[in-house]
């Protein structure tokens, strides 16, 4: 992550709103804005294609959607979804904050504690917007959320160096199972001190981590080959293919026969994107 530790000289924040939309079956969008967004999904989940990469962005995470960059997002075919839509610019040091800490590119869904977005809502929609006073409410409380995204980014970026060594062993055992033990072992430390240690620096216990991780290894197998489920369950270690369907369904929030078309755009949106 670039320009952490130089100084900010000046900090320019334009809020526009903060709203809780409920959006039923067939919501969806498409389009580049001149200000930034975060989408934080309080129920259900949303499919966002950001400069043609895919995300699945589900309850509990958070989303940056770049000024700038074209975007467009839908529902997963009969699924209502809640969320706390936020709209605002940021610059500091003359230049657009994400952008200056290079956060524009990759990785835009960050993991968020309800009660700390919500507090961070209330707080503006409890100030009103048309004063003196509640503009600066509204300034703050964008900065602090800002701020704790570019936290996060950078905690999950150096969280990953810290332990890359064992996370590389799990990406080229993703076929097997993986006792804690066996990952304790790896980096010499006591299996409940190494848990404990993950966890904090990635945010998940590093069982989960890895689970998450052969989840992730099917969908893409899923995405970019023609291979069976069967072959596809085999190839992240799962035998039984029933086994293997809860566990993806568990993981990614939507079942593997019907992964690969949650990216495929419905055909209202598909003939806006061109």
């Amino acid at each position: 992550m670039e320009n952490l530790l130089i100084p900010v000289k000046d900090i320019k924040i334009y809020p526009s709103n903060s709203r809780i939309v409920h959006c039923a079956p067939g919501w969806h969008g498409n389009t580049v804005s001149h200000c930034h967004k975060f989408f934080y999904v309080l129920d259900g989940s949303i499919v966002l294609n950001i400069e043609e990469q895919n995300y699945i962005v589900r309850k509990h995470q958070l989303a940056l959607l770049p000024a700038g960059l074209r975007h467009s997002f839908w529902l997963l075919p009969g699924v209502n979804m809640t969320m706390i839509d936020m709209e605002f610019r940021a610059e500091i040091n003359g230049e657009d904050i994400f952008s200056f800490y290079n956060c524009t590119k990759d990785n835009h869904v960050i993991s968020f504690p309800e009660k700390e977005i919500m507090e961070i809502h209330n707080t503006m929609i409890n100030a009103s917007s048309g004063d003196f006073y509640g503009y600066f409410v509204w300034a703050s409380e964008i900065t602090k959320l800002c701020a704790l995204y570019i936290k996060a980014r950078v905690d999950k970026e150096n969280a990953k160096e810290e332990f890359s060594e064992i996370i590389d062993y799990m990406r080229t055992h993703v076929n097997e199972d993986m006792p804690l033990e066996v990952l304790a072992k790896k980096t010499h430390y006591d299996p409940t001190y190494f848990s404990a240690k993950f966890k904090k620096a990635i945010g998940m216990s590093p069982l989960k981590y890895f689970a998450r991780m052969r989840a992730k290894e099917a969908a893409h197998l899923i995405c970019t080959t023609d291979m069976p489920l069967p072959a596809i369950a085999n190839a992240v270690g799962f035998s039984n293919i029933y086994y293997f369907k809860r566990f993806f369904l568990q993981q990614m929030g939507v079942e593997p026969e019907r992964y690969k078309n949650v990216f495929v755009a419905p055909s209202y949106l598909r003939e806006t994107l061109g």
